[in-house]
């Protein structure tokens, strides 16, 4: 075992962190710039980390959520975090290594006061990851499901490709909506985009799923910056007046994520979900991204949107799941 590996948590500003970011592989949406931002209207405040090694090399960002509770202190947040640069991407830390990173963030914690942390770090669900965790001093949640999803490589992969790699049922019913010429469009207005995700709103509410807040949607749909860009499809019914389906999808650095959608039952006769993935999937390789994230799918994922996700026939992941540490005051 190594002793002798040490990590500093170097804080960088927003120019760092838009250089940094454009190395890093399978970025996603919790670790991004414009997230830490679209944050700070639940009252969290975001710290950002570059990552270096005993050798000084850079390794790879991380993002932590903080915020103040009466009586109690500080607490914080990592969610998918740390990702790792790409130059790093077939060297990413073993269990000593891991072990170490969690225990520089533990002194951190105490060196800013904070006295509680929530993490669902971005680790495979292996158990030297669970071991490292464990040995630096975290708790395992057992009642949280762990992350997991389906990631499809645009990387030197063309539409033709992509389009023949869908499962067979799956590219059948795309062609049958291809078929009926339905209308679809990509949003930019705000107030469309009010529209939209007060639909969201409203099926949550109908439905009693949780999920992303229509407050986190708009702030993140107003900020739109280099590190998180919102792209919004809708479809229209047949006198193409009326929305029919519509799904929110972020960029942010590599990788495109599938965050919300919605459709009615004349979408759902249009094959409206189908059209508007894949226009998704069609845009995102057109923009040179790397990865598309099919947007969360575990065991609890209904039955319903897990067939329709898998049949993009991406490779799925799971993470480690949720760990905590306390100190006392």
């Amino acid at each position: 075992m190594n002793n002798n590996i040490l990590w500093l948590l170097k804080e960088v500003d927003r120019n760092s962190w838009d250089f940094y970011w454009s190395q890093a592989n399978f970025s996603n949406l919790m670790q991004s710039w414009g997230y830490g931002e679209a944050k700070k209207c639940q009252g969290w405040k975001p710290f950002r980390f570059v990552l270096l090694d005993n050798f000084g090399v850079e390794r790879g960002l991380l993002q932590i959520l903080a915020k103040e509770v009466s009586f109690f202190g500080g607490i914080i947040r990592i969610n998918r975090g740390p990702i790792w640069f790409k130059s790093d991407v077939n060297n990413k830390p073993d269990e000593d290594e891991l072990c170490e990173l969690w225990r520089a963030i533990r002194r951190h914690m105490l060196s800013k006061r904070w006295w509680f942390i929530s993490c669902a770090p971005e680790c495979p669900q292996i158990a030297e990851s669970e071991r490292a965790l464990l040995r630096a001093g975290y708790r395992f949640v057992k009642k949280k499901i762990p992350y997991g999803s389906s990631k499809l490589s645009l990387i030197d992969n063309d539409n033709d490709f992509l389009f023949m790699n869908l499962k067979k049922k799956w590219r059948n019913i795309l062609r049958k909506g291809q078929k009926l010429g339905i209308t679809l469009t990509e949003i930019t207005g705000k107030d469309k985009i009010r529209e939209l995700v007060s639909i969201h709103e409203n099926h949550q509410k109908i439905k009693n799923f949780g999920g992303i807040s229509s407050n986190l949607l708009h702030n993140m749909f107003n900020i739109n910056s280099s590190s998180l860009q919102m792209r919004v499809y809708q479809t229209l019914d047949t006198d193409s007046t009326q929305t029919s389906g519509f799904i929110f999808i972020t960029y942010t650095g590599d990788t495109a994520t599938y965050l919300v959608g919605w459709s009615n039952e004349i979408g759902r006769a249009q094959q409206a979900n189908y059209l508007l993935i894949w226009k998704a999937i069609e845009d995102a390789n057109k923009a040179g991204l790397s990865w598309f994230d099919l947007g969360g799918l575990n065991e609890n994922t209904p039955k319903g949107v897990a067939h329709f996700k898998n049949g993009v026939n991406a490779k799925s992941f799971q993470n480690i799941g949720e760990y905590w540490s306390f100190f006392s005051i």
